[in-house]
This record gives structure tokens, sequence and C-alpha cells, in this order.
């Protein structure tokens, strides 16, 4: 919060030479003291009055006479006064008056009737000015005081007609006026001025503050602020010190002048007054300030009411954010605060340091949170928070401890230390499917201190840096295999679509690029089985025989839903796998390449050599052909396969009728077109040769005569 400056109206006096205005001839040195005062009191003030004196010795009377039965011309819309020629005007008042043609066009000065049908019998009306103090009447055809840029804060009272009542006494400054003082109009030398602003005399005694009993000035006198604001009036930018102008919202005066909208308890004291005390933010000492104050208004959603007006907020006299006076409680008179500042400590865990209801919901709308005007977020967090009309979806937590508040701890992924984050900020939106809930509220979710899945798991996330927060445990480093709490609870995510018995749908973000291909997708992710979605990966899958018959044949447990397993299901056996698991040997038995099967994970390896299926059909010392299993070998096939030297229940099957092999099937070259058929197949035609076919262990079959052979198109 920025320092409130003290903001007061300081009016200067209508009349700062007012014997000069109005007045006649000012006496001299040697002669001041001499005449009295215009209303008849001595001037028996100390200090700079004193007393009053008589009358000058050159000061001849002036006769008083009708202006309208002398044809002189009127000279002022405001009042009744005509125009004197020059030579006419005492030279002790012509200061004061406006320049007019005259009769014949001569030049004159544009003088009060009053003053003229009195002459030197001229005695200013007595009126009641500010605060029920004396004043005198004086016509506004005046032109030093029409001009007077305070001249709007003098009322008519008891005066006349296009008068206003002029204090003798400037109830801001304890000053006199000159109103009061006025030397007696004469033709000849001067007259002499009453008693001035003495102390405890006719100056009057200092205001007192803070100001008590009637206003000093009615903030009826200025026009509304515009725009508008409630308790405040627009006060002419005349009348307002320069250096509190920063402190105030500009506004038009009803004439569409410069101003500034002033709170009216400084208009109503002249700026002697100590605002309500009242309890601000955290209970801390502050005073009622004025919402039209342009640092209050910024700070609105911010600040209690408590006990102040409707159109005052409370603001601290010390901020407790920062532990910096905020200068509301030196305003004025006002001796400062009576308690000790509040300073926050964190953590803080007292009550709401500022009510987020004040503010807006979020839209689009996130429970918990509200949305908090751009000016009171600080940029460094704007970054990390969702955007909503005029500000930003701040957690309603973070708002109410100002950021003093440590968020709740927590249990997060496979049991690492985390903190209770709210699900309105996108970071962790991005990831609730995946972070637990523990112990948290519905609308959050537990972050990590540090993310175990990350490539770095003793890097910092955030989550347990704000404010006064730090971890308080090592990071969780996932051993291989892991058999500790779920690193994602797989029950949390929705089932696998098509369905797959023990498996869910992890979201795209959260699986592996390099895994992804091997997966089937749903719905917002791929399917990936529950023992991978707990141990994120770190596991051994149980071993089993993929193969009946060879015990040297070794393989791993994995679950159907995966695709790689899903496309081979057929080949696979179930062995001792739980349901919806089939058994993948870890090298393919026909090629000897490895499978994956067990090195799907980082701690898991093939504890044995890979097995591989016999040879047979030997030509120039290398089998042509495998030994398969007849299970393996389509029935429509078998009998066109030979046993050889493979053992019982296996067919000497060529190997380029076995697709993993990658031994591609030979065409050669006879009319109608042919394929190379391996001798290792029985009952070939004798008469047939090998043609052009590429060895000579297998013989050219022409396609016209057996269409249905392997190779032909």
């Amino acid at each position: 919060m920025n320092k409130l400056g003290r903001v007061v109206l300081t009016a200067t006096a209508v009349l700062s030479a007012f014997a000069a205005a109005a007045g006649g001839c000012s006496p001299s040195a040697d002669e001041a003291g001499a005449s009295k005062p215009i209303d008849g009191s001595g001037g028996s003030g100390t200090g700079s009055g004193g007393a009053g004196g008589g009358g000058g010795s050159g000061c001849q009377p002036v006769a008083g006479y009708d202006p309208a039965a002398k044809g002189l011309p009127s000279c002022c819309d405001k009042g009744a006064a005509h125009c004197v020629a020059s030579a006419d005007v005492p030279a002790a008042i012509a200061d004061g008056l406006a320049a007019c043609a005259s009769t014949g066009n001569a030049s004159g000065l544009c003088v009060p009737d009053t003053m003229i049908t009195k002459g030197s019998d001229f005695a200013a009306q007595k009126c009641t000015s500010f605060d029920g103090k004396d004043g005198a009447c004086f016509s506004l055809c005046i032109e030093k005081i029409a001009n007077d840029p305070n001249v709007g804060l003098l009322a008519q009272g008891a005066c006349g007609s296009g008068e206003v009542c002029v204090p003798c006494i400037n109830p801001l400054t304890s000053q006199s006026t000159g109103a009061c003082e006025l030397p007696t109009i004469c033709a000849g030398g001067a007259g002499g001025a009453g008693g001035g602003a003495g102390t405890g005399g006719a100056g009057g005694s200092a205001p007192t503050c803070p100001h008590e009993g009637p206003a000093v000035v009615d903030p009826a006198t200025f026009g509304a602020c515009a725009p508008a604001c409630g308790g405040a009036h627009c006060v002419p930018k005349a009348l307002v010190p320069d250096d509190q102008e920063g402190q105030l919202a500009t506004c038009l005066t009803p004439k569409g002048g410069a101003g500034f909208c002033t709170p009216d308890p400084a208009i109503e004291s002249g700026g002697n007054f100590i605002p309500k005390t009242c309890a601000s933010i955290a209970k801390a000492e502050g005073r009622c300030l004025s919402k039209c104050l342009p640092l209050v208004a910024d700070k609105k959603d911010l600040l209690p009411r408590d006990v102040c007006d409707k159109e005052e907020l409370c603001v601290p006299c010390t901020d407790p954010t920062t532990g910096k006076l905020t200068g509301a409680c030196t305003q004025s008179c006002d001796p400062g605060p009576t308690k000790p500042p509040v300073v926050l400590e964190c953590p803080y865990e007292g009550p709401a340091l500022v009510d987020p209801k004040k503010f807006p919901a979020c839209s689009p709308s996130c429970g918990g949170a509200h949305c908090v005007p751009e000016a009171l977020v600080p940029d460094a967090q704007e970054g990390l928070l969702a955007n909503c009309p005029g500000g930003f979806c701040l957690p309603d937590n973070l708002t109410a401890g100002a950021g003093f508040a440590v968020p709740a701890t927590c249990a997060s992924v496979a049991g690492a230390e985390g903190r209770c984050v709210s699900t309105c900020l996108p970071s962790i939106a991005g990831q609730a499917s995946v972070l637990p809930q523990s112990t948290c509220a519905a609308n959050e979710r537990c972050a990590p201190c540090f993310n175990p899945t990350a490539e770095n798991p003793k890097l910092p996330t955030g989550a347990c840096d704000t404010a006064c927060d730090k971890p308080t445990k090592a990071p969780t480093l996932l051993t291989c295999p892991w058999d500790g709490p779920p690193v994602i609870d797989p029950s949390k995510l929705p089932a696998c679509s098509p369905a797959c018995g023990g498996a869910h749908c992890v979201p795209f973000y959260a699986v592996p690029e390099a895994q992804q291909a091997s997966l089937a997708i749903c719905p917002g992710g791929y399917c990936l089985p529950d023992a991978v979605i707990k141990s994120a990966g770190n596991l051994i899958p149980k071993s089993c025989a993929p193969l009946p018959g060879f015990p040297d044949a070794e393989g791993r447990c994995l679950s159907s839903c995966l695709k790689s397993v899903a496309d081979k299901a057929a080949d696979l056996v179930k062995d001792a796998c739980e349901a919806g698991e089939l058994c993948v040997p870890c090298f393919d038995p026909v090629t000897g390449a490895s499978t994956g099967a067990c090195s799907s994970s980082a701690c898991d390896a093939p504890a044995k050599p890979a097995f591989v299926f016999e040879k047979c059909c030997p030509y120039l010392g290398q089998g042509q052909a495998t030994c398969l299993p007849t299970s393996k070998v389509p029935v429509a096939q078998q009998a066109g396969l030979q046993k050889a030297t493979c053992q019982v229940d296996f067919l000497c099957v060529p190997d380029e009728y076995i697709p993993v092999t990658g031994v591609p099937i030979a065409t050669c070259t006879t009319p109608g077109g042919g394929a190379c058929v391996s001798k290792c197949v029985p009952n070939l035609p004798a008469y047939l040769g090998s043609g052009d076919c590429p060895d000579k262990n297998h013989i050219c079959v022409p396609c016209q005569f057996a269409p249905a052979t392997p190779g032909c198109p």
C-alpha cells in the first residue's frame, strides 16, 4: 500500500490587500495606527496587530452623490455600479476597480454605488462569514474581488444584492484579510488603518485542530465531482495546493473548469480534521479515508469498511504486509497511531486479510477462486494464473492470506511430500487427472515439492516454495522395481475405451513418447496397464514359460491391453499369468531377436540366453527351414510340410513361409511365370528343375499348373 498523503483544502483570503481594493488613503509608516477600524472598534490586538489611530492631516472628506442623477453610465452586471471619471476617483481605491468609459467616452473606473453615494461616510455593512465569525459586505463590482479565484467560497449572507460577505479573518490561516481594517475614503492625505491581525486581538486566534463547530466552507459551495464520487466535491484548481494535486482525482467544475475531487471532511474543516479510527487489514489500526482518493480507490477491494461511513474505507496506519507507514494516520492534525503496528508473520493462519468474495467469480467459473483485478496481482505471478475479465483467477486461500498463507501439506505422487494447490491454476488443472487429491479439498490437488517422475527428480517444482514455505523432506527417488505408494492411482483415471481389464486411460501428456507406439489409443490418452501406471514403468513383470515343453524359453506376463501383445494374442499362451495377461517370450523363437518383453522397464532383463527353434532342411551346411510346433502352423498348410529332422509335433517350415524371418519368396522364369519352392516341401514333381531360382535347393514351379503356390500372382 503506497503512502496516502495528507489532503487538506487550503483557501487563501479573498482580498490579500483589501485596503488597496476598497479603501482610501493608506497610512504611511509615521501615520499608521491613527484611525479607527471601519466597524468602530478599537484594534487592541497584540503581536503583529496594534492600536488603531486617527485620520492623517492631509485627508479631505469626499462628498457622496447620486450617480444616476449625474448621468453616469452603468458599468457592472453583478450589482449596482457606475463609471466615474478616473480623475474623480481617489487614487487609493483605483487599483481594485475595473476600467470603463465614462460620460463623453472619458476614461473612468467602475465604482460600486454604495461608495459613490456615501463618499467619506462609506462603511462596509457587517455580516456573518465562515464559522460564525465577523465579516464585511463588499460589492462584486469591485474587480479585485470578482476576479479572485476564491470568491466562490464567499456567501451573500445578510449582504445586499451583488455583494458577498468577506471574512475579517481568514479561517484557514488566522491572518487578517483587510476587509475589516479599511482606511477612510478621502481626497487628501492618508486616513489611519485599524488594528492588524494581532494574537488574541482583532486579528483572531489560531484555528483549532481538529476543527469543531460549523463548517468553515460548505462543500455544497462547489459542484459534485465529475466523474461522480460520493462524499466529495469538485474544488477549483486554484484552491488546491500544488503539492496535494497529485493525491486527488481530477474533475470538472460546473463551469467546465479544472478542479480536484476533494473529500467533504477536508473542505468542511478547512483541512483541520482527524479521520475516524477504525480496524483495517489484519485488525491493524487505521483511519477512515474517502474512496474518492485515487490511492484508496485503487485498493478498494482490499480495504475493509469497518466503522467508516459508506463512502470511506479503513486504511491501515502501517501496511501489515511491509511494516511501512502508509501516511493514513498523519492526516492534518492526527497525532498518529495509538497502537503498535501489526506486522504479519509467515505463515499467516489468522482471519482472512482480504475477503475473496469481494471480487467477482472467475469466468470461466472455477470453484474456490475469484477474479482479482489486474492492478492487485504482482506482475511476476500473472503468468501462473488464468485470465478472467479484468484480472486473474486467484485461489481464495492466496487472496485471503495476502501471499502469507502456506498451503496444506499432503502426500503426492509416489507418496512424495506435496502441497494442496488449487485446480484453478492452469499448471495444476493440466495435471489434475494424475495428481492425487490426498487430504486436499475437492478443488485442490496435491502437487509434489519434487516430481519423482521428472528427468531431474531433485529439481523443485515450486509447489512448496510459496511465501515462507519450503520442503521438509528429501526428494523421493523411484527405485527399480518400485514397490512404494502408487505413482498414479489407476482407479482415479477413466477406463480404457474400448474396455480392457486391468488397464486405464492415461492422458497423452503423461505417457513418454517412446512408449506411445506400443499402446492402444483411448479418448484423451493411451490405454496403459495398471501395474505400469502405479510404478511409472519401474517394475519387473512376472516370469512365465511362453513355449510349453521348452523350459529354456523365458517370457514375461504382459497385459493383453498392450497393442503389441493384443496383435500376437493368437500365438501366445497364458501359462501362470494373471487374468488379462499373456506370456510373451523374451526372444522370438524363430529369429532369436529380442521382443522387448523382458526389457520393458529399466529394472528388467532376460535371465537366460535367447531360445530359438531348431533349424531343419540343411543346404550347404545351413538350415533353410525351421521346426515349428504343429499348433503354430495353419491346418490347411500342415499336409504340405514334412517332419524332417524335427521332433514330434513339429513340422519343418521353409523360412520364406515364416514372415518374421524376413526371407523373401523368390520367383523364376517360365511360361506364365513361376515360384521357387524349397525342396524342404515334400512330394514336388521330380521332372521340375531349379531353373533360375537362387539356389539348387529350390525348384521352379510354373504358376499356371499350381496357381496357389506362394509367390505366384
